[in-house]
């Protein structure tokens, strides 16, 4: 007796269904060799969330729906990805960049309508907008101490009082320094010194950082009220510190091996490194404990905040200070021009809106919820 159409289709639709999810939860997989045992069209049939470590060399990749999905260690060299959609993946800039028609994609990728919410990512999810987006970290709510105490070597009196603050809502911060390529495929130009797409992009004034801003919300299709932004202080030192309460989210003490700064002088019986003179990629070091790369040195990283030389009146909610002097503008974490004490958790600096110098970068913030 022949077997009924409609059961043979579905037990032939639910064996490769198995065949392909195998294929895939294998680790490590060919994605051509995935397709061809599927003879499937990969932007309609292929719809897995965990693609980590797939291998996706030289393959079409054009239209094919990434959303939300995990592309953490794979390969793009030479595939082809116009018209892909990565909104919310987590994907490694780095190796998309591989992509025969990256820089093409790039310069004519359009953001979805409507842009898909966000809001449902866990805590310290990374994702990306779009492909010339910074990556970011969602960062948990919560409370800390803001400020060092008296005891705490070198400490200036600006900063305190500690005082608790309170981050009342998820926000979502850049896991690295804006990149020279990040900056160059929205502005079109470098300003930078030391010259490195992976390398932060310096030489930018506070007004500059928020120009560029205003342009990657533009081409997000997202205003500025509801789009990217500054970190405030506040937002910056509770990311920073990631729970901890020492000098550096490490503990008391720095070394080269940790971040780049002034290696010819130490801090609290550390050791003498290297002076690099220079920045370095933005993920030369190790991510702290809510996966943000360099909080210590490499850039100073502008801040919304109105400069103002004590805490006291600071809000508590995690808001930026407008109030002060707000021709000048906050700057956290130091450099690579810096002495280690200078790249401390609770160090603090400013400068006029309008200063530029080869030491001084940006990383952006975004609040959460991120919905339609």
């Amino acid at each position: 007796m022949t077997e009924p159409r409609g059961r043979a289709a579905r037990r032939d639709r639910d064996a490769l269904e198995a065949l392909i999810q195998a294929v895939a939860d294998a680790g490590t997989v060919d994605f051509r060799r995935l397709v061809e045992i599927a003879r499937l069209d990969p932007a309609d049939d292929l719809r897995f969330a965990d693609w980590a470590g797939v291998d996706f060399r030289g393959c079409d990749l054009r239209g094919f729906d990434f959303t939300g999905a995990n592309l953490t260690g794979c390969r793009f060299d030479g595939a082809l990805i116009e018209g892909a959609r990565f909104e919310t993946a987590q994907v490694e800039r780095a190796a998309l960049r591989a992509a025969v028609d990256w820089d093409d994609y790039v310069g004519k990728w359009q953001p979805p309508s409507p842009t898909p919410g966000l809001g449902h990512l866990p805590d310290l999810a990374v994702f990306s907008d779009a492909p010339f987006a910074p990556e970011m970290v969602v960062i948990p709510s919560g409370t800390f101490v803001m400020g060092s105490p008296e005891h705490e070597k070198d400490r200036d009196k600006n900063e305190g009082p500690q005082h608790r603050v309170v981050i009342g809502t998820r926000f979502a911060l850049g896991r690295y320094a804006v990149t020279q390529a990040e900056w160059t495929a929205v502005m079109g130009d470098n300003p930078s010194r030391f010259v490195g797409e992976r390398n932060p992009v310096e030489g930018v004034s506070w007004d500059d950082a928020n120009a560029f801003i205003s342009q990657l919300n533009a081409r997000l299709g997202v205003s500025d009220q509801a789009g990217y932004r500054l970190p405030s202080e506040a937002e910056w030192e509770y990311a920073c510190r990631a729970g901890t309460t020492t000098p550096f989210w490490w503990g008391d003490t720095i070394t080269t091996d940790q971040a780049n700064y002034d290696g010819n002088l130490t801090y609290n019986d550390g050791k003498t490194g290297v002076d690099r003179g220079k920045t370095v990629a933005v993920d030369e070091f190790a991510p702290n404990p809510w996966r943000l790369y360099q909080v210590h040195g490499n850039v100073w990283e502008w801040c919304e905040d109105c400069w103002n030389d004590t805490y006291h009146g600071a809000p508590t909610d995690g808001r930026a200070r407008t109030t002060g002097d707000c021709a000048a503008r906050v700057l956290r974490g130091g450099s690579w021009f810096d002495t280690p004490n200078g790249v401390r958790s609770a160090f603090r600096d400013w400068s006029s809106a309008a200063f530029r110098d080869s030491d001084v970068g940006f990383r952006l913030a975004r609040t959460f919820p991120l919905e339609p």
